[in-house]
């Protein structure tokens, strides 16, 4: 399982948006660098929380300026955003309870919807952004 490393092939030539999306990628590989040093529990419980705060913090951005270009698909979008931020919400609980520990599958699966989220379903409304008047 590697790290994410940003490559020009993720940007959506929307600065703010990019800017984000760098940093999110590196609280991702933060969790990913803590998984593969066998860093303890405190640290898995730190990252993740970082990993959650930023994620609504960037989710409510991108909606925000969804609805400001008026995205014709900005509510299935949106579903997709929710249902990240319940993965994560239910990853935490788990974790904190003792009932999961972060290893390199769950990292795989938050990579995965990660990279195919920005490459897919966030160049979508990139490109309509792009090609709109």
């Amino acid at each position: 399982m590697p790290r994410i490393d940003w490559n020009e092939k993720f940007s959506l030539s929307i600065r703010e948006i990019d800017d984000q999306h760098k940093r999110w990628i590196g609280i991702m590989n933060e969790l990913h660098d803590a998984l593969m040093n066998g860093e303890g529990p405190d640290t898995f419980e730190k990252t993740l929380e970082s990993l959650s705060e930023y994620t609504h913090y960037h989710f409510a951005h991108e909606e925000a300026f969804m609805k400001k270009i008026n995205y014709e698909a900005f509510h299935d979008h949106r579903r997709l955003h929710d249902a990240f931020k319940n993965e994560i919400f239910s990853l935490q609980n788990e974790f904190l309870s003792g009932n999961v520990i972060l290893h390199s599958q769950v990292m795989s699966r938050l990579q995965n919807w990660l990279r195919d989220h920005i490459l897919i379903e966030d160049r979508k409304f990139a490109d309509f952004y792009h090609h709109s008047d």
